[in-house]
Formats: C-alpha cells, structure tokens, sequence
C-alpha cells in the first residue's frame, strides 16, 4: 500500500512501503527479462526447428536429386543398351544375310 501525499505514518509502515515498491519493482524488471529470456529461447527454438526442417527438406532434395540424376542416367544406359544391342542384332543379321 502506497502512502497519499503527505500522509504521516510510522517509520516500521514506511520502511514496509518502501519495501514493497522497490520489491514490486524488482519484480517487474525481473518478470520483464524472464518473459524477454522465455521469447527470446522460443525465438531461438523456432528458427533451429526451421533450420532442422530446412535441413531435412534440403536432404529430401538432394536425395531425389541423386535419385533423379540415378533415373536419367539410367535410362540413358538403359537407352544405350538397346541401341547396342539393336545394332550387334542389326550387325549379326546383316553377317547372317551374307553367308
């Protein structure tokens, strides 16, 4: 309880006044850089889970890539097999024609 201007109390209900503002003060400042503390770690939270998630999307992309880079060359040796294996067909049929 804080005292009207002017009002004569006891000095043990001034020092108790006193008290209780600087403690309410102290109290303030320190919710205030609990809350900072707390927003400031969630914050913090946030963007290494974004990070971690960023991170696990960049290996989905680099995975399908390798994927995707392992399907083309694939079928790029697939193709080149039955090219090769089209023209040694080609090439023994023609050898086959001409005996």
């Amino acid at each position: 309880m804080i005292c009207p201007p002017g009002q004569v109390v006891g000095r043990r209900s001034l020092v108790w006044v006193y008290c209780a503002e600087k403690t309410r003060i102290v109290v303030a400042i320190l919710s205030r850089a609990v809350g900072c503390c707390l927003f400031g770690c969630v914050c913090l939270l946030v963007v290494c889970v974004g990070a971690l998630f960023r991170l696990l999307f960049l290996a989905c992309y680099l995975v399908a890539g390798v994927c995707l880079v392992g399907l083309c060359w694939f079928v790029v040796l697939l193709v080149f097999v039955f090219v090769l294996v089209g023209r040694l067909n080609l090439v023994e049929s023609m050898h086959l024609n001409s005996c």
